[in-house]
């Protein structure tokens, strides 16, 4: 990311939809919510007023997300997340 920014936001997404909207022989029990066992998980990370990055994941466990980060984010940038 671009390093003249100085403020991130970091967090996860899931990407997958909702079960009750898909046809009856594709649902999955028990997959509501944070599931990675029908959706796949984003480490999404944006640039105030600037340039944003989703990746696709393994987990969203905090080594991950934060190896995400410092792959991505100038070490010099605040990193805004909800936790």
């Amino acid at each position: 990311m671009n390093p003249s920014y100085d403020t991130v936001e970091a967090d996860e997404a899931y990407i997958g939809g909702k079960e009750k909207n898909k046809h009856a022989d594709k649902r999955q029990e028990r997959t509501q919510g944070q599931s990675t066992k029908s959706k796949t998980p984003l480490a999404v990370l944006v640039e105030r007023d600037g340039n944003s990055r989703a990746a696709k994941v393994a987990s969203t466990d905090t080594k991950t997300l934060k190896e995400n980060i410092r792959k991505n984010v100038d070490k010099s940038a605040k990193i805004m997340t909800d936790e």
